[in-house]
C-alpha cells in the first residue's frame, strides 16, 4: 500500500530523506522523558501547541522557564540546516506560519 494513495496531495519522502531527517534529529535533539526520540512532526506540533497557548493565555512564568518551554523551537533551529533541502522546502511554510503566529502573540524582549 502506498501512503500517497490515501492522501493524493501528500508528499512522499524517499527512504534516504527519512533517514536524513532521523539522523538530523538524533544529532541535535535528546530523547524526551521516557526515552522517546522526537520527530520532525512532533517538534513542529509542540511548537504550534506552545504558540496556541501563548495566543490564548499569554505566558506567566519567568524568563528561564520560558526558555525551557520553547526548547522545541531551539531544536528546530539547530535541526533545520541538517535536513535535506527538499524536506526544508516542504516544511518551511508550516514553520513560517507558526513563527508568524508567535511574533503576533508576543512582544520583543527589551534590549
Amino acid at each position: 500500500m502506498n501512503p500517497a494513495d490515501d492522501h493524493p496531495d501528500a508528499v512522499v519522502l524517499s527512504a534516504e530523506e527519512y533517514d536524513a531527517v532521523r539522523a538530523a534529529i538524533t544529532a541535535v535533539a535528546r530523547p524526551r522523558a521516557g526515552g522517546q526520540q522526537p520527530t520532525l512532526n512532533s517538534l513542529l506540533e509542540q511548537w504550534s501547541d506552545i504558540v496556541a497557548e501563548l495566543e490564548q493565555e499569554g505566558y506567566s512564568d519567568c524568563a528561564p522557564e520560558f526558555h525551557n518551554s520553547i526548547w522545541c523551537r531551539s531544536a528546530l533551529a539547530r535541526i533545520w540546516p541538517l535536513l535535506p533541502l527538499r524536506v526544508q522546502s516542504i516544511r518551511q511554510p508550516e514553520l513560517d506560519r507558526i513563527d508568524e503566529r508567535y511574533r503576533q502573540a508576543t512582544v520583543p524582549w527589551p534590549g
